[in-house]
């Protein structure tokens, strides 16, 4: 689920129907699919993220294969921008999960790379992308921006944080012994974060 900043709600599909994109603009009573994004990997089919630009009317999506697709009218069309580079596919999970645009407009993004999870960056809106490099001993999961900071977790347990718009990570310990998922800010520093054993973090 993604909101934009003028409040139009978008969801992207996984499994049956796949690929798809639907929107609503009554706070979601009701839904139009408005895109089916074409698949190149099988894992395309699969909307892993949807990403709302903070100014503007920019929404990017990213399928479990890597690729990008971007809108520039609130999410009533859809065009292909550029694919993650060289993300090798790692056992039966999708290759990218995460993604995020700043309120510098920078996007970030993050694969699940075998060897360690790496963050992807674009200052160009996804026409191009640069690697920062490996950021985890595991793949990386999902995004959430804090204050002036910005957060990636994943299947080691850590919580990484960048303080320098995605260009640098930290390597915390981890918070757990179980890979983190879902990820929420409820407030100007607050961060709650939930982990595959069903644990409930908060900072």
């Amino acid at each position: 689920l993604c909101r934009t900043r003028g409040g139009t709600l978008l969801v992207g599909t996984r499994g049956r129907p796949p690929g798809e994109i639907h929107r609503s603009v009554d706070h979601g009573a009701s839904w139009i699919r408005v895109a089916r994004l074409d698949a190149v990997d099988p894992l395309d089919h699969n909307v892993t993220c949807l990403a709302a630009a903070p100014r503007g009317r920019d929404i990017w999506a990213l399928t479990g294969g890597g690729r990008l697709w971007r809108s520039r009218d609130d999410g009533q069309s859809w065009e292909a921008a550029a694919p993650l580079p060289d993300i090798p596919r790692f056992g039966p999970y999708q290759r990218a999960y995460g993604l995020i645009c700043l309120p510098s407009r920078t996007l970030l993004a993050s694969d699940t790379h075998p060897d360690g999870g790496r963050v992807f960056r674009s200052v160009d809106g996804a026409r191009t992308w640069h690697r920062v490099g490996r950021v985890s001993s595991a793949p990386l999961y999902r995004f959430q921006q804090v204050g002036g900071a910005v957060l990636v977790n994943g299947w080691a347990g850590k919580v990484h944080r960048s303080d320098d718009d995605g260009r640098t990570w930290n390597d915390p310990d981890p918070v757990g012994d179980s890979p983190l998922y879902a990820t929420e800010s409820v407030g100007p520093a607050v961060v709650l974060q939930a982990s595959e054993n069903g644990t409930l973090l908060r900072s």
